[in-house]
């Protein structure tokens, strides 16, 4: 007899829960038709489920659902909801492909890839799982080639971008814009479209950077630089700071028409641009430091002298980290190529060398070295070293010998410090 009770009453139990999941399965429907549309609910991320789920509780407390019940049902009924919402939004997603199809109606096409950005800005990778990626680009690209159409092209641009942002591994998929991105800086017709192209490729190049040198994204993003804003003026070095992580000698040629612009770019005041400069430069000379003609080449069009300015800019528009990149970077141009080591001692950098590690106080009698990181203070005197070595196996004119001069000197006072 007690083991039948205890049967009956596991079933009540059972019969229980089955009649509360069915509440709340059909609470839940009326959450939805309440909310303004399906794809809202289903975009509105967390925060907008804490909202619902709050909704839902209210509905049940009001029909007689024990507050404990919704609690240990809670985690079942989240995982409907949440398969319900990435239903409604991939419903809503088809018949947007539909409209920006409407080849005819350029307002459809409008509203659709509107509507798009608004479910990608508000997505992420849960609740917009299995978001056909494959589908979605290749009308975007075509709407990208309405070149008449600017807001159409703007958005298609900002759908790309939210795509990149909300569902970072669709970027294999987006990567195929490319050449539609490109174009829209190789010749400007609408300066939002062509920024709005920039943010785009900007997250591309995180992933992509191999596939964005060999298609030209270097030129095509500094070719009219200084005519965009300052956003998008750091988006564009970026990009091309990303494109430089991974240069072979065979792919210089992707880079070296731009190499002027850079080196002007060194002497830029925003600390964000900059350092993507920088970082353009201390990345070419890690990847073609075994090449002496192409060392050469890029230090050419003043980007020794600008960038030996740039250490004495008071108060440092680089960051520790870029300041120690610049002078590693300098380091490893005087191990490889003799004649960049004697170009440097020509431009004053011994005296450079003693400017940061004393500051103003190099030719005073009681000197004191200016507070740095021992990172800083090891890429220095590592420069120091190259240089030195350099003057001493290079024959020295009465032109050298003072600036060797004052390079031992300030590794004297690395050393002491």
């Amino acid at each position: 007899m007690e083991t039948l009770a205890q049967e009956i009453q596991l079933k009540e139990v059972t019969i229980y829960h089955t009649c509360c999941t069915s509440c709340m399965v059909g609470c839940w429907g009326e959450v939805l038709r309440g909310s303004s549309s399906g794809a809202e609910g289903a975009t509105g991320g967390s925060a907008g489920h804490d909202v619902d789920m709050a909704r839902l509780q209210a509905m049940l407390e009001a029909r007689g659902v024990p507050p404990h019940m919704f609690g240990s049902l809670e985690s079942n009924m989240r995982n409907i909801i949440q398969r319900s919402m990435c239903s409604s939004a991939m419903n809503k997603v088809t018949s947007l492909i539909k409209g920006m199809q409407t080849k005819d109606d350029e307002g459809q096409q409008l509203s659709s890839v509107m509507e798009m950005c608004q479910i990608l800005v508000m997505g992420n990778e849960e609740n917009l799982a299995g978001f056909p990626s494959k589908q979605v680009v290749p009308e975007l690209v075509a709407l990208l080639h309405l070149e008449h159409n600017f807001d159409i092209m703007m958005y298609a641009c900002r759908a790309l971008y939210y795509m990149l942002e909300a569902l970072p591994r669709s970027s294999i998929v987006v990567v195929e814009a490319t050449p539609a991105l490109l174009d829209k800086l190789k010749c400007i017709q609408c300066m939002d479209v062509a920024e709005q192209s920039l943010s785009a490729l900007d997250r591309l190049s995180k992933r992509h950077n191999k596939h964005l040198l060999q298609s030209g994204a270097i030129s095509a993003c500094l070719m009219y630089i200084d005519f965009f804003s300052i956003d998008a003026q750091r988006y564009a070095l970026a990009v091309a700071a990303n494109c430089c992580s991974s240069v072979t000698p065979e792919e210089f040629h992707y880079c070296k028409d731009s190499l002027p612009l850079l080196s002007s770019k060194l002497l830029t005041p925003d600390k964000r641009c900059v350092e993507s400069v920088c970082t353009c430069f201390a990345r070419l000379v890690d990847n073609l430091k075994g090449d002496e003609k192409l060392l050469k080449e890029l230090a050419a069009h003043e980007m020794l002298a600008n960038t030996l300015k740039l250490l004495e800019v008071v108060p440092s528009v680089i960051s520790s980290s870029i300041f120690t990149m610049v002078i590693r970077m300098f380091a490893v141009m005087c191990a490889n190529c003799p004649d960049l080591a004697v170009c440097l001692l020509r431009q004053d950098v011994s005296n450079t060398l003693v400017y940061l590690l004393c500051g103003e106080q190099g030719a005073s009698a009681h000197i004191e070295l200016v507070n740095r990181t021992p990172q800083e203070l090891f890429e220095i005197v590592s420069l120091i070293g190259s240089a030195l070595h350099w003057s001493v196996c290079c024959r020295r004119t009465a032109q050298e010998a003072p600036f060797c001069s004052a390079a031992r000197r300030g590794s004297h006072l690395a050393v002491e410090g």
